[in-house]
């Protein structure tokens, strides 16, 4: 978060009122993902279903993935 804001203001930034609209865009960061996970856990990104992506303020930067993975079998 950045120390020259309000004290106001860091306190929005932390309870996630507030959120980054900088760069880079969220949408990069998705498509990064895609492509890195190409051929690792899908053979094609029209399998990919849902994406959620957030970004937020924290002290500490960092990038959190979750993966679900279902497996739909064909019903005999």
């Amino acid at each position: 978060m950045r120390k020259n804001l309000s004290k106001e203001m860091q306190l929005l930034q932390k309870n996630k009122f507030i959120r980054p609209d900088i760069r880079p865009d969220l949408d990069n960061y998705d498509k990064f993902l895609l492509d890195m996970f190409h051929s690792v856990l899908y053979d094609d990104d029209k399998r990919v279903v849902s994406i959620q992506s957030d970004k937020y303020y924290d002290d500490s930067p960092r990038t959190e993935i979750s993966v679900f993975i279902w497996e739909i079998r064909k019903i005999k």
